[in-house]
């Protein structure tokens, strides 16, 4: 999904997988989310209504060639920024391998009485003679003109004004807050067992144990494995026992109501009961190992949440941060030592959790959730123009833990 802010009372949405305009409303977006938040298990969402009643008809490209209408296929190949203004690109593939080139320019006008609209400008390239193209929306067609731009105005009512909504409680137990905060959720659910127990068990376990809390607060500060089997427990020296005291309350608080019996304890064999007090497997990290040299490369007004790392030809650092912004950003001067003389410039902004980026031959690459992009400086000024789809193909969900990361060149091939 694309999101554009084409004006401050005209949002629009694409659906990039079938290449459709999505929704058209007055409003926003509330950016929710791992990258955004940290809560875990939300998505942005707008908000605001919609100028189009019962919401945009889904729309279909078809191309008719010698009167008879192709099994084409279309695809998203991103979109570039020129003018303040954004360019969609689509590929309509035909059966025989001819490719139809459509660029979609939307852009919010208003009529002469003051009514809001959107205007869709569509130009073509590589229509075979003997093809029409046409866009379908549910009872209407609209036919493109072979090879020139196109333009197809929509008036809408206006709205009055909309407003977010408002902000809710959102944890009734301030424990729920600490753990939200924590990394609790990675490995343990409400109900069911996964990478550790479920907090129902732990709740279950732990009910009549009045030394709970005690052995429990050094089992979360230390972390280690033996007593739920094998999996090991992260140690989180940097909590304080106050904000662990009031999580095990919560988690205490869970126990199901009725007359479960509280779960046993596995039997685990002698030597698999031992901790181990190396750093990174059970103990926390004590410093920098030896054989490597560490430097500052930021300046200290710049704490980005890095996502990739790679370097340009010339030695400048580009720099992903998986935040609200979703940039990359250019660093200048890294290689001096001295992080007064480090220049900081964002050269790409709007991408989904970019995890990855490499340099090949001079050329960015950025690895998104849902896509494989390539940068593009058309003027170079160092600002990115056009973000290219390279590759789109592998499916998404909404699903927190679905992310793409890794981003390796090799010998032509990317590895993901």
């Amino acid at each position: 999904m694309l999101t554009l802010a084409l004006d401050s009372v005209c949002y629009i949405a694409y659906d990039l997988a079938h290449c459709n305009l999505y929704k058209v409303w007055r409003g926003g977006v509330t950016l929710e989310g791992a990258a955004y938040t940290d809560k875990k298990n939300l998505q942005p969402t707008s908000w605001g209504n919609s100028y189009v009643s019962g919401g945009v008809h889904p729309s279909k490209w078809i191309a008719v060639r010698d009167g008879k209408e192709d099994s084409s296929r279309i695809v998203s190949k991103g979109y570039a920024l020129r003018n303040n203004q954004i360019s969609l690109k689509f590929q309509l593939i035909l059966s025989n391998g001819d490719t139809i080139r459509i660029e979609e320019r939307p852009e919010f006008v208003r009529n002469e009485n003051g009514k809001p609209g959107l205007e869709r400008q569509f130009s073509t390239a590589g229509i075979p003679d003997g093809t029409t193209l046409s866009l379908v929306s549910g009872d209407s067609t609209f036919l493109l003109n072979t090879n020139k731009s196109t333009s197809l105005i929509t008036y809408y009512n206006d709205l009055p004004a909309q407003f977010p909504p408002a902000p809710q409680e959102e944890f009734d137990h301030r424990g729920r807050y600490w753990m939200e905060k924590s990394d609790c959720f990675t490995c343990h659910e409400f109900d069911k067992s996964t990478v550790g127990p479920s907090l129902r068990q732990i709740a279950l376990r732990y009910q009549r144990d009045k030394n709970a809390d005690q052995h429990l607060i050094k089992k979360v500060k230390e972390g280690g494995t033996g007593a739920w089997g094998n999996s090991v427990m992260n140690p989180h020296p940097k909590l304080t026992d106050d904000e662990i005291d009031v999580m095990l309350d919560y988690i205490l608080s869970l126990k199901p109501k009725g007359d479960e019996q509280p779960i046993l304890r596995p039997q685990v064999k002698q030597e698999e009961k031992r901790e181990s007090t190396k750093p990174g497997f059970g103990s926390p990290l004590a410093g920098m190992h030896p054989s490597y040299d560490l430097s500052t490369i930021r300046r200290h007004d710049f704490r980005p949440r890095v996502g990739g790392l790679a370097f340009l030809p010339d030695g400048r650092l580009l720099v992903t941060t998986w935040d609200t912004i979703g940039g990359v950003y250019l660093l200048d001067g890294v290689e001096t030592g001295d992080t007064t003389k480090i220049t900081v410039k964002r050269i790409a902004s709007g991408l989904a959790e970019p995890l990855g980026i490499a340099v090949v031959d001079g050329e960015i690459f950025v690895l998104q959730k849902q896509e494989l992009t390539r940068l593009i400086d058309l003027d170079g000024d160092d600002i990115i123009d056009e973000y290219q789809a390279i590759c789109n193909t592998w499916g998404v969900s909404a699903d927190f833990h679905e992310f793409a990361f890794g981003l390796v060149y090799k010998e032509g091939y990317f590895y993901v």
